[in-house]
């Protein structure tokens, strides 16, 4: 008899752990992979008009029947205050799989050793193998899934640009410090290109923190699926530097897909596996290089146009849906769910 698959999580927010949550449960229902879907918080409200054949019970801490679960699998991402959650449920015997998108597990996730963790790649599953062991904390078996991102959902569309006219630079902004970088201004200022910057992921209370922003910046805190939408307004896509904790940058990778090419510091390994400098996005190391990165994109449609339609390709190769669907479904086979 097949056990019965418990889902944990938060899709409350467009960021990239639930943005993966997201994508994860999508190719369970895909699979025909019954689950019962326990949320933390209420989910955005496009995430039930765009699917409403996924069900969900609102949780709170401790306030569950644990008989319902006893001797089921959990699921459960990585997410914060999860755990609080976790605790409990644990406590009915469930053979728990963590499902992590960040390079380091989060202090308050209490791993035992018959739990399984599921990382995005042996490069990340190593680092929180090192994490774990000069921690002290039970070292776990750990699966390597490659991300799953569906790029049917994603058509391609190449924004064009003309010279002279606005080029829209697109980027993710999650401040570790509540100030702008003091050269932002002066960079964007310099490019002698007609740029308009669109900044994803800041709230109103954080741009009101940030202070004064020039009148060519927006900032803008979207949902999951409009954030798609958003990125048709992109010509390219100037990503994150490596202080993030994710393994996976889930929200610039649909960028990527959709044709907004990507300009990386030379610093973020996050990209190593994505791009090729000149044949599937720009990385920079200064500056002075970033700069050129925006006027050669402004500058040269057919180039700008091949970086984008290569990275596409390349994208379809790394983020292999079938062979994820194929290891889901051994993992969950291992574990006595199909």
């Amino acid at each position: 008899m097949s056990r019965k698959l418990v889902v944990l999580g938060d899709l409350s927010t467009g960021d990239d752990r639930n943005v993966a949550f997201l994508h994860t449960i999508l190719v369970w229902k895909k699979l025909g992979v019954p689950f019962t879907l326990w949320l933390t918080e209420r989910p955005l409200s496009d995430f039930r008009q765009l699917f409403p054949e996924i069900t969900f019970d609102l949780v709170r801490p401790g306030v569950f029947d644990v008989g319902n679960v006893k001797d089921s699998v959990l699921a459960c991402f990585d997410q914060p205050g999860i755990w609080d959650y976790v605790a409990g449920i644990k406590n009915a015997g469930c053979t728990t799989i963590w499902i992590t998108n960040q390079r380091h597990l989060d202090a308050t996730v209490r791993l035992d050793g018959d739990d399984l963790l599921v990382c995005n790649s042996q490069q990340q599953a190593d680092q929180i193998t090192r994490q774990l062991s000069a921690e002290n904390r039970p070292v776990v078996q750990t699966r390597v899934i490659a991300p799953t991102l569906s790029l049917e959902s994603l058509p391609f569309r190449c924004r064009p640009h003309f010279r002279g006219q606005r080029f829209y630079i697109g980027r993710s902004a999650t401040p570790h410090r509540h100030c702008w970088p003091e050269d932002l201004f002066i960079l964007l200022t310099r490019c002698q290109v007609p740029v308009y910057g669109i900044f994803v992921g800041l709230n109103a209370e954080i741009r009101r923190q940030l202070g004064f922003q020039p009148p060519w910046i927006v900032c803008l805190k979207p949902t999951f699926f409009n954030l798609e939408r958003l990125y048709e307004l992109f010509h390219c896509f100037w990503a994150l530097h490596d202080d993030i904790g994710q393994s996976v940058p889930y929200a610039a990778l649909k960028a990527m897909a959709k044709g907004v090419p990507i300009v990386a510091p030379a610093d973020n390994t996050l990209w190593n596996p994505f791009i090729v400098h000149n044949e599937t996005g720009l990385i920079y190391h200064n500056c002075e290089e970033l700069l050129d990165c925006f006027r050669q994109l402004a500058a040269d449609e057919p180039f700008r146009h091949r970086l984008a339609q290569n990275a596409r390709d390349k994208l379809s190769q790394v983020v292999d849906a079938e062979r994820s669907a194929q290891n889901w479904m051994q993992l969950l086979s291992d574990v006595g769910v199909v």
